[in-house]
């Protein structure tokens, strides 16, 4: 399976990376929560997620080719 990420931006808030991925926010937050999914927190209650490492888990834990 391919999968084509925005060239747009190079973080993702929770709500950006879900839609993009198609997936729940929740799903975000689970994948974070259990460390599948590397987050950066820039607030108490607001994470990020860079770009390379949303590729690197979608390679290496899903087996995507990522365009």
């Amino acid at each position: 399976m391919k999968v084509q990420l925005s060239s747009i931006s190079d973080l993702f808030t929770a709500d950006t990376l879900a839609e993009e991925l198609n997936l729940s926010r929740s799903m975000v937050y689970y994948l974070r929560d259990t460390g599948k999914l590397k987050s950066y927190q820039i607030s108490k209650t607001k994470y990020v997620f860079r770009k390379d490492d949303v590729i690197d888990y979608l390679q290496k834990e899903k087996g995507y080719e990522v365009v």
